[in-house]
């Protein structure tokens, strides 16, 4: 048989016992089926950063992975889907995020996808564990299921995740390791699945759903529903309690050269172009933590200071990868403090008159703060 290096094969058995890393436990796929074959209404929530919002799909509504499981969901009983994948995010914000953008609907099925995207975060295990706990204990006990992408080089986060998936007793498909051993053997190409470095095309997509249906579709998994366990990490109780501070929530003290710009799913932020910008905002929280733009382009570095004591510098401007057409970058966690639960602090962010050699301006763009316990 002749192979095309350059068009995805597709899902085989071989692929498919790659990709299945744990097919969890049968309580929570048994629940979920019956629902299917009684063809009552079930919302299915997709979680996770652009791959799952569909960035680079043809149709990221028709096209990306969550969209065609969706519909292959709503031709078995009616589905109501829910997006709430958000580009250049890890798992920390969904942690802080879930609540208000899936939980409140009380999904029937949940898949989070955050192994490419957790590179940025600065407390993956801890911070993973809260998304996904939240998302099991939430009220109808959903099928979770944890979806594991690759980059162009194979790396990806998922030794990080599947402890926790494991702890939890979840399905887990891993993308990266149905399909990158077929790259490895120069079977396939890269390209053939992916135009830049993380996002699939739609083949890539239509892959990873057809491991999502197959799972659901026929996968036996061994009897039995987990209880929920105590926390495999202590530090992610600090993160289920946690909350999203876009600009119309901040307790502004102090604003000179900021203006507010609304992001994806509603969220607000501050931003400034001019050095020396100063604002100024009142938090409460054991934990903080501030999400900044990283975006290639005219993006400038801000000086952090609390309680007059400076913290750090970020900066703004994002190094693209040459063979990275999608100009863009990441919304950046960054922990502020962690100290003793319900301290107050002023948080000081002035734009720096200095900026990487290669950006042409100062802009600077603060996406939310985060603060827990």
């Amino acid at each position: 048989m002749d192979i095309n290096p350059m068009k995805i094969p597709a899902l085989d058995d071989a692929m498919f016992a790659r990709g299945l890393v744990s097919a969890g436990m049968s309580e929570p796929l048994e629940r979920f089926r019956a629902k299917l074959e009684k063809r009552e209404p079930v919302v299915y929530a997709a979680i996770g950063g652009s791959i799952t919002a569909g960035a680079l799909a043809s149709d990221g509504e028709r096209t990306s992975y969550a969209a065609r499981f969706a519909a292959w969901l709503d031709e078995r009983a009616p589905c109501t889907f829910i997006n709430a994948g958000l580009g250049a995010t890890t798992s920390l914000f969904g942690a802080f995020r879930a609540q208000q953008d899936m939980l409140c609907r009380e999904p029937d099925i949940i898949t989070i996808e955050f192994a490419v995207n957790d590179s940025i975060n600065p407390d993956v295990a801890a911070s993973y564990e809260a998304l996904v706990r939240q998302c099991v204990d939430s009220p109808k006990k959903p099928l979770v299921i944890l979806i594991f992408n690759p980059r162009r080089d194979g790396t990806n986060h998922q030794n990080e995740h599947i402890p926790v998936g494991r702890h939890y007793a979840l399905p887990m498909l891993s993308f990266r390791d149905a399909i990158y051993p077929e790259i490895a053997a120069g079977k396939l190409r890269w390209e053939a699945i992916s135009p830049d470095e993380v996002h699939p095309n739609d083949d890539g997509h239509a892959f990873i759903a057809a491991l999502l249906e197959r799972f659901v579709g026929s996968v036996s998994a061994p009897t039995g529903e987990a209880e929920l366990p105590d926390l495999l990490n202590p530090g992610a109780a600090k993160y289920l309690g946690g909350k999203v501070l876009h600009a119309p929530q901040m307790e502004v003290v102090g604003n000179d050269g900021w203006t507010q710009f609304t992001h994806e799913r509603g969220y607000v932020g501050w931003e400034s172009e001019r050095p020396g910008a100063c604002l100024k905002v009142k938090l409460t929280g054991g934990t903080l933590l501030i999400g900044y733009v990283k975006y290639a382009g005219d993006y400038g570095m801000a000086d952090v200071r609390i309680g007059g004591d400076t913290v750090c510098r970020l900066d703004g401007f994002y190094e693209k990868p040459e063979i990275q057409k999608w100009a863009g970058g990441h919304t950046v966690p960054v922990v502020l403090c962690d100290e003793a639960p319900g301290s107050s602090r002023v948080v000081e962010i002035t734009v720096a008159n200095e900026r990487h050699a290669q950006s042409g301006g100062h802009r600077f763009q603060i996406s939310y703060f985060l603060t827990a316990q």
